[in-house]
């Protein structure tokens, strides 16, 4: 059954969306107004796109909803918007890479074409936006060019340094409190599409791809509220 955006994010969504055949599609982002008179614009960065298009939501983009609507109300954040590592739907991280080898056996240019046109599209996202969060997660242990995700992963580590400076990471007890994953790498702000897991969130300055805490104390994450 699909899963219904909460009230306070207006539908339909922006999407821009290719489909090269059957369930093989790319989003490159997805933008949602939210119900409230502010206009400043908070990006998600994350790892690739689950379910999520222009009437249907998923447990991910409620819950980046949910932090910017009802977690950091004083920030005025009126649209939200997602991008990704790679721009492939997929679900489980762990079939992540199986979607990549079929879309490469289907058509290289097409692969090439979306993730040259999915860098560019993070690159203005990152300076458009007034303020973003980092939620990668580290590399899938299916992934097998790790060399390419790391080159894709520390190419937007570098625009968001570049054009913004500063960046949200998430963490919660499950993490030990620690933002940083391996001394590299975000978590996932809906780990195995669990909305509950990251339960705050504290501001970083990036500095040489490196994160450095810059803000004394975290801002808890509520429950996602879905109504």
């Amino acid at each position: 059954m699909p899963i219904t955006y909460p009230h306070y994010v207006k539908t339909p969504t922006h999407c821009v969306i290719e489909h090269l055949s059957g369930e093989m599609i790319s989003r490159k982002i997805i933008t949602g107004q939210l119900e409230n008179q502010y206009h400043k614009k908070m990006l998600f960065i994350l790892m690739n796109p689950s379910k999520a298009n222009e009437h249907d939501s998923d447990n991910t983009l409620n819950k980046c909803a949910s932090v910017a609507f009802t977690s950091i109300p004083h920030l005025e954040i009126g649209e939200i918007s997602i991008v990704n590592v790679y721009p492939f739907y997929e679900s489980s991280a762990s079939h992540l890479n199986s979607v990549l080898h079929d879309v490469k056996s289907k058509s290289k240019e097409f692969y090439y074409k979306e993730m040259f046109a999915n860098l560019r599209t993070v690159q203005e996202a990152v300076k458009s936006a007034d303020y973003i969060l980092l939620g990668t997660g580290g590399i899938p242990g299916s992934i097998i060019d790790k060399e390419e995700y790391t080159f894709i992963l520390d190419t937007i580590v570098s625009y968001v340094e570049s054009f913004h400076g500063t960046v949200f990471l998430g963490t919660s007890t499950k993490y030990h409190d620690k933002y940083v994953y391996m001394d590299k790498y975000s978590y996932h702000i809906c780990p195995n599409g669990n909305p509950n897991t990251i339960d705050k969130i504290k501001l970083h300055k990036v500095q040489n791809g490196k994160f450095i805490s810059i803000q004394e104390d975290d801002y808890s994450i509520k429950a996602p509220l879905l109504i």
